[in-house]
């Protein structure tokens, strides 16, 4: 998926930024192992969301492949001609006595992705669901609730989510207008289910960080009452 050339040098950098806080932080909160298994229990918990969404992001692949095979999957360059599900190219014969029209398909394919989709999200949810309840089992133990680690796991998702959000605004608006404006003929065409997926699942998980964020900034400062 095209999206983690964006999430995984993100995502190590964050790590990266995190834990220098954390250990920065130490001499205002108390570090115990309560504190390390919440740490634990936040970077699980933003690794379960992201496999959730590229679950998300391979089953919106799929629909789009369920409206058109082309939209979604491509064949390999033959003689240096890409061509598209349902489409023939020429593929010559070695002894030149002429060519014959090729045609893939890619339902298998469609298939393949929506077992991803399902295998992900499944995966997701689950080790979403694990690390939860192990960050409320350690909450009230000394150290348990650092304040670092509830603040780090919403920016981690937000930055994640925006960055993934806006490349995928970005890669759907330029690789629609190449696939339906420009000529046939040109060779920056190509399927855009896979950015069109990502911003089918990381949109939304954005929108929702950023409301989470002003909910909890409203909380934590409240605004005065009218005199």
């Amino acid at each position: 998926m095209i999206v983690l050339s964006v999430l995984v040098p993100l995502a190590l950098i964050g790590l990266i930024a995190w834990i220098a806080v954390g250990v920065r932080k130490r001499a205002d909160e108390p570090f115990t192992m309560a504190s390390l298994a919440a740490l634990y229990a936040a970077l699980m918990t933003i690794v379960g969301v992201i496999l959730l969404l590229l679950g998300v992001v391979a089953g919106a692949r799929a629909a789009v492949g369920f409206i058109n095979l082309s939209y979604s999957y491509s064949t390999p360059t033959i003689l240096g001609i890409p061509t598209t599900s349902g489409s023939s190219s020429p593929s010559c014969s070695t002894t030149g006595a002429g060519c014959s029209p090729v045609s893939t398909d890619f339902t298998p394919q469609r298939t393949d992705d929506i077992v991803l989709a399902i295998t992900l999200a499944g995966a997701g949810i689950l080790i979403l669901v694990i690390h939860r309840l192990l960050a409320r089992g350690v909450r009230h133990r000394p150290g348990g609730l650092p304040s670092w680690v509830q603040g780090g796991t919403l920016l981690g998702l937000l930055v994640l989510t925006g960055a993934a959000a806006v490349f995928a605004i970005v890669s759907t608006a330029y690789a629609l207008v190449t696939y339906f404006i420009t000529p046939s003929s040109s060779t920056m065409q190509g399927p855009f289910g896979d950015v069109v997926g990502a911003a089918v699942a990381f949109i939304p998980a954005w929108i929702v960080c950023l409301i989470v964020l002003l909910r909890r900034q409203r909380l934590s400062h409240p605004v005065p009452p009218a005199v």
